[in-house]
Parts: C-alpha cells; sequence; structure tokens
C-alpha cells in the first residue's frame, strides 16, 4: 500500500541526515522493539553516552520519526515510522532513474574534470580543482595515486587559506558572508570550516597517527551533524577554524607521509573504520570524496552573491 504520509524537501533534508548515522539508526530499531522506551532504557549498552544519546533522538524527533510523551517525570519516545513509509516510493522507481543511469555510465569513461562556473575567480578554481584520481574510486590502488593525492589535500589547505584572506579583505561583508545560512539549512561557510577542522582533528589527523603506530587500529567515525549542534558552529569565529584544520592536516599529511614512505604495501595496511574492514587505500578515497564534497559546497557559497 502507498503511503499516504508527504514530505517537503525541508523534511526530507532532516530525515536522510538522521538516517546517515549508524547510532541514529540503531536507535530506530531499539525504538521499533521497545516502544515507550525512556531516555535511561536507550542510554544503556548504547555506544556513546547519555547526553549523546539524548542529542541523537532530538535529531530523530526533528526528523519527524519519534513522538515523545510525558508521564509523570519520564520521557517515553515512541518510533513514528510514517517519514519512513512514505520515503522509497519516488526514490526506488527503477524507470525514474534510467536515463540518469545510462548518462552515469557514460561519464565514467571520460576523466574526471571540474566544472566551472563562468567568471570563476581564483577562489572558486581552487576549490574546485580536480583530484588526481576518479571522484568516485572506492580504492587509491598505487603509490603514485596516493603521492598525487597528497599533494591534492595540501591544496585544500591553501584553497582554505585563500579563502581566509579573501573574507578578511572584505571586511563586514565578509563577515556576513561567512555567516550567512543557505536557505536550504546546509552549512554555511563558518560551519564548513569549524566542521572541516573537527573531522580532520578528531578524524584523518587520528586515523593515520594510529595507523602508523598500530597494528589493525579500531577507528571511530564522526558524526559531523551532531558535532555542529553540540559545538554551535554558527556562533564560532571562522579564523579559529582555519587555524586548527591548518595545524591538523599537516599533522595528517605528516602521518601519512610516514606511512606512504614504506611503499605501496602501505595502501593495503589494514585498520577496522566505522565497524568494517578497510585499508589505508580506501581511507584515503573515503578523505578525497570529504574534501571534494565540502570544497565543491564551499566553492558554491562562495560563488553566489
Amino acid at each position: 500500500m502507498q503511503s499516504k504520509y508527504c514530505m517537503t524537501d525541508d523534511e526530507l533534508d532532516r530525515l536522510l541526515r538522521a538516517l546517515a548515522d549508524r547510532t541514529r539508526r540503531a536507535l530506530i530499531g531499539r525504538l521499533a522493539a521497545q516502544p515507550g522506551a525512556t531516555l535511561s532504557a536507550l542510554a544503556e549498552g548504547a555506544p556513546c553516552s547519555r547526553q549523546a544519546v539524548s542529542q541523537h533522538l532530538a535529531l530523530l524527533e526533528a526528523a519527524g520519526l519519534l513522538h515523545t510523551q510525558w508521564l509523570g517525570r519520564e520521557k517515553l519516545h515512541h518510533l513514528d515510522p510514517a517519514p519512513l513509509a512514505a520515503l522509497p516510493g519516488p526514490w526506488l522507481d527503477p524507470e525514474r532513474f534510467a536515463a540518469a543511469q545510462a548518462a552515469l555510465a557514460q561519464a565514467r569513461k571520460r576523466p574526471a574534470m571540474a566544472v566551472l562556473p563562468p567568471r570563476a575567480d581564483a577562489i572558486t578554481r581552487a576549490l574546485l580543482q580536480a583530484p588526481p584520481g576518479p571522484p568516485a574510486a572506492a580504492r587509491v590502488a598505487s603509490l603514485a595515486q596516493a603521492m598525487a593525492l597528497q599533494a591534492w589535500l595540501a591544496g585544500t589547505a591553501c584553497a582554505l587559506t585563500n579563502l581566509g584572506q579573501a573574507l578578511k579583505e572584505q571586511g563586514d561583508a565578509g563577515h556576513r558572508r561567512a555567516y550567512a545560512k543557505p536557505a536550504d539549512g546546509s552549512f554555511s561557510i563558518v560551519e564548513h570550516l569549524w566542521h572541516l577542522a573537527d573531522v580532520e582533528e578528531a578524524g584523518w589527523a587520528l586515523r593515520f597517527s594510529r595507523l602508523r603506530d598500530e597494528k589493525r587500529p579500531a577507528l571511530a567515525g564522526v558524526d559531523g551533524d551532531l558535532l555542529a549542534v553540540q559545538q554551535r558552529y554558527q556562533q564560532r569565529p571562522w579564523r579559529g577554524a582555519l587555524r586548527r584544520f591548518g595545524a591538523q592536516r599537516k599533522r595528517a599529511l605528516a602521518a601519512l607521509s610516514a606511512l606512504l614512505a614504506h611503499g605501496e604495501a602501505a595502501l593495503a595496511r589494514p585498520a577496522r573504520f566505522d565497524g568494517r574492514h578497510v585499508d589505508l587505500g580506501e581511507l584515503l578515497a573515503a578523505m578525497q570524496a570529504h574534501d571534494l564534497e565540502h570544497r565543491a559546497a564551499l566553492a558554491q557559497l562562495w560563488s553566489t552573491p
């Protein structure tokens, strides 16, 4: 039966962000099995703190997936599956995407190129510089590609430094530009910068350092959406984000250089990342994809008056 629930684009954005985290998906599963569970019950056995579970529940409620009610001093949580039932319809229709699939097959046969907007300035061009390997590659497979990617990753820090200098030179206008929120509720420039800084420190720099120093380390993921709420990126100074990112990217690349000094075999160095088996080549591909996503978003924000 087709669901009668219909969601707006903003509601769909919130739903997809809520489902993008494994802890929140686990909470949905627990609530399906334990209707009316309290925060204390849900926090028991969770892989994070009680406060973090509370933040996850708040994001699920904002996405329309939770109905809460108070019973005395206890807050009960009930799963509302209506948004989930509405999601598959338009997105799993194979006929809708047949043309896109055919076009994708042709595009994958062509070398990757950065698409620049008309009259793109130097900031935009630097942010949209194409990476050395295919953007959708699942793994960096050769030492030559890894070395080229390392230079491109260093270029991210240079591009962000130039972006910061341009914002500074614009004075008050640059300040307003850095904190302007897009109409769709996505990250502003300052939120992107702090996200990149925190993910670099708690993510890539730490992962490469542990992969260099440990055998088969268990590497944790980083919940960027939750960090943005907890750390209040929108209220923080963007200059601090640039300083932190620059220092942590330097640390990450130093650890990566030490790994690559062992030759192409280093790309097969194993780890567990977010619960699954990976190697350095896969981590590098994931880092490239992450940089590429945020560089493209920053270029769009910068080029939008």
